[in-house]
């Protein structure tokens, strides 16, 4: 409300303009781009001083999260950008994504699954079908899965997938609720979710992952030459294929000691 009250003001200031902030904002973009972070965070930070209530000002201060975060290691200097952004501009474009990040930093950085379940609520705020929004979703069930509410953070992997069928997220997703039923101890529904994720996704990032899963589920409920078989199919390309040896070694003296 400020911001809009005297950005009349401002522009007189500037000769009718944006030409200053627009200078200095493309002058901390060129250090970025140099690999200068820290000249870079300097820049923005005078550009955010010296004209806060252009249209330039909320921009630099989610780059300062960004460069702070990604680039110098420093996230709290990283979260306290995002708030300046949510406080004083929390009409720009960059607020639900400020929120998004601040969030992110909490689970991410500092290991808090409480406080960043809070403030992945907070980028609902901002809307419920942006690509942030989906994302928050998607942390949030991690979040909750993490502080050990297996059966709800699966009924919200399983309403993301519902709601977001294209997202890119949604294989990563099915292999989460795959897992859940693991936790649960449930082989039986685990294998039905990572073989339908195998005909659905059959070159998903996590395929290994998955097919690992799948011959481990079905080894758990005794279904031991079929594990064996998805063992056999995994053995020369898993990341640790010692692994699978020491599996399939183990299931074929099994399978020799049932059969006499």
């Amino acid at each position: 409300m400020i911001r809009r009250l005297f950005l009349g003001a401002v522009f007189l200031a500037v000769g009718g303009c944006e030409a200053g902030p627009a200078a200095r904002l493309e002058a901390a973009e060129e250090k970025w781009r140099a690999a200068d972070y820290a000249g870079a965070v300097r820049s923005y930070r005078d550009t955010v001083e010296t004209f806060p209530l252009s249209r330039a000002a909320d921009d630099a201060l989610y780059w300062i999260g960004r460069t702070a975060d990604l680039y110098l290691s420093d996230p709290r200097q990283a979260l306290a950008a995002y708030r300046s952004v949510l406080r004083h501009y929390p009409e720009s474009p960059r607020a639900a994504e400020s929120q998004f990040r601040l969030a992110e930093l909490y689970e991410t950085r500092f290991s808090d699954d409480r406080r960043a379940l809070d403030e992945y609520r907070r980028v609902l705020i901002h809307g419920l079908e942006g690509e942030f929004a989906a994302r928050a979703r998607f942390q949030m069930a991690g979040c909750r899965f993490r502080l050990g509410d297996v059966d709800r953070a699966r009924a919200e992997w399983e309403k993301f997938v519902r709601d977001f069928p294209d997202s890119p997220l949604v294989p990563r997703a099915l292999y989460l609720i795959g897992r859940a039923y693991v936790v649960k101890g449930e082989p039986e529904e685990a294998t039905r979710v990572f073989g339908d994720l195998l005909e659905r996704y059959p070159e998903a990032e996590l395929e290994m992952e998955i097919r690992y899963q799948l011959a481990a589920c079905l080894e758990e409920q005794g279904k031991l030459d079929e594990a064996l078989g998805r063992y056999r199919e995994i053995r020369d390309r898993y990341p640790n294929p010692e692994a699978i040896k020491v599996k399939i070694a183990g299931l074929e003296r099994r399978i020799a000691n049932r059969r006499g």
